[in-house]
C-alpha cells in the first residue's frame, strides 16, 4: 500500500499538534500556593495594563490568603517558580520540536527534490552531494525556526 507523500505531511503534523494539545505536557503547571480564586482569598489587588497593546485594564492580585490554612502569599513569592517553569517549557518545546525537524528534513530530502535527474545528470556522486546539501539547507532552516519558537515561548512565560 502506497501511502501519498502529502497525506502523510498532513497526518504528521496532524498529530504532532494534537500530541501536546490531549497530554498538556507543555501547560504551565502552577506552585501549589499560586492564587486560585476556589482555595484562596484576594487581600490586595491592582489594576493592571494586559491585553492587545494595554488597551485593557486587568485585575492582578498582588497578596492572597490560603483559606484553610490562614497563610497569607505574595506574587513575589513565585518569582523563581514562574522563571523555572518558563525554562522547562521552552526546554520541552525545543526538545519535542526536535522531532518536527526531523521529519521535516527526511520529507524534504526524500520527497522534496523534484527533476533530480534533470538537476544531477544520473551522476550519483553529484546526486549525493545534492541531498547533502538539502539536507543541511533543510536542518539549519527547522533549526533555527524551533529554536526561535523555544525562544519566544520562554521570553513570553
Amino acid at each position: 500500500m502506497e501511502i501519498n507523500n502529502e497525506k502523510l505531511r498532513t497526518w504528521f503534523w496532524i498529530v504532532f499538534i494534537a500530541i501536546p494539545i490531549f497530554t498538556g505536557f507543555l501547560r504551565y503547571e502552577p506552585d501549589a500556593n499560586e492564587y486560585d480564586d476556589r482555595r484562596h482569598q484576594a487581600i490586595e489587588t491592582k489594576d493592571v495594563e494586559c491585553g492587545p497593546e494595554g488597551l485593557i485594564s486587568c485585575e492582578r492580585v498582588d497578596v492572597w490568603r490560603d483559606l484553610k490554612s490562614g497563610k497569607i502569599f505574595q506574587l513575589s513569592q513565585f518569582k523563581n517558580h514562574r522563571r523555572l517553569e518558563a525554562f522547562r517549557i521552552a526546554t520541552l518545546s525545543f526538545l519535542y520540536g526536535i522531532i518536527a525537524c526531523i521529519f521535516h528534513v527526511w520529507y524534504e530530502v526524500r520527497y522534496g527534490i523534484k527533476n533530480i535527474d534533470q538537476i544531477c545528470f544520473g551522476d550519483i556522486e553529484r546526486e549525493k552531494l545534492y541531498r547533502k546539501q538539502k539536507f543541511n539547507e533543510a536542518l539549519k532552516y527547522a533549526l533555527s525556526l524551533n529554536g526561535f519558537i523555544a525562544v519566544m515561548w520562554y521570553l513570553v512565560l
